[in-house]
């Protein structure tokens, strides 16, 4: 008899966290850099059930919710890529 064997994959959770993509060019930078590099590690992350969140921070109760710092913010797994926010000007 076959055994039949589930593969169970490590998730990886996306989260991208923003103020704004309708004007801000930061903001959506990030978000097409961010798909682009997605796709680029398609096959290094075929291995991983990869989920990306959009979280969309319109209210200071999401922010606080959140820990958001700076727009935009990327976490892997609830950890943030940069790990220190040194902030800018935005001109948009």
């Amino acid at each position: 008899m076959k055994e039949n064997k589930i593969e169970v994959k490590e998730k990886l959770l996306i989260e991208y966290l923003y103020l704004d993509l309708s004007c801000c060019e930061r903001c959506q930078g990030g978000y097409e850099n961010l798909k682009s590099a997605v796709q680029a590690l398609a096959l290094p992350l075929s291995d991983y059930d990869v989920a990306i969140k959009h979280v969309y921070i319109d209210t200071e109760q999401k922010a606080i919710a959140h820990k958001f710092l700076s727009s935009p913010t990327i976490r892997i797994n609830g950890t943030d890529i940069l790990g220190e926010v040194k902030e800018n000007n935005c001109a948009s």
